[in-house]
């Protein structure tokens, strides 16, 4: 599994949430949940990572990330081994990932 590269942003965050295969990506359930939290408490800073089982699983995000959320990192248990790669080419793709989550705000 690659390493999470923390955004400058989730330094100085109040809450982190840990979710596996629920928001922003599934609709109902945890997700609801989890954004009726996010937006009753608007005074915290929250770091959401996401926990999908590889990359693709999720594409599209069902809800908005309220101004609130400072950070969203996907996490894939699937993702191949960074031993041995590029490191230039791992920075590359966390920069991509971060573009494609402040894009889709």
């Amino acid at each position: 599994m690659a390493p999470v590269e923390v955004p400058d942003s989730a330094a100085e965050v109040d809450v982190c949430l840990l979710l596996e295969g629920t928001y922003p990506y599934v609709k109902g359930g945890v997700s609801t949940w989890v954004y009726d939290l996010i937006t009753r408490l608007p005074e915290l800073r929250f770091a959401v990572v996401h926990v999908a089982p590889e990359r693709g699983t999720y594409t599209r995000r069902l809800y908005s990330l309220p101004a609130n959320v400072v950070s969203l990192s996907d996490l894939f248990c699937r993702e191949p081994l960074a031993r041995g790669r590029d490191p230039a080419a791992l920075q590359r793709v966390a920069r991509a990932e971060r573009r494609r989550h402040a894009d889709a705000r």
